[in-house]
């Protein structure tokens, strides 16, 4: 029985802990969100076989402490809500706005 438990949790620690262009793409907004051209991931849970998909991302912007983001998209993983370590945002906030038209910019 514990070794079943250890098969189960090596497995869904793989799942969680793997990227994907959901995650990828939270990723890339969080660091426009930091005026970063990019963030190294300390964790990565790619939700995009979801519906809606999502995607959950955890990094140090710089200043040594952890920091996360949850971001969910449309079906066509276009960004519509954007969570800075809790602070939602979406269309029609100024900065959210922002972040759109800086992803489309990026090919996202």
């Amino acid at each position: 029985m514990r070794g079943f438990l250890v098969v189960l949790m090596v497995m869904f620690a793989g799942h969680a802990l793997a990227g994907g262009k959901a995650s990828e793409i939270c990723l890339k907004a969080a660091a426009h969100a930091y005026l970063k051209n990019s963030l190294e991931p300390i964790a990565e849970q790619d939700f995009s076989d979801l519906s809606p998909p999502s995607a959950r991302v955890s990094y140090d912007p710089g200043n040594g402490a952890e920091y996360w983001s949850d971001c969910t998209f449309d079906g066509h993983l276009k960004l519509v809500q954007f969570c800075l370590n809790g602070a939602c945002m979406a269309a029609g906030n100024k900065a959210f706005d922002k972040i759109v038209v800086l992803l489309a910019r990026d090919g996202y």
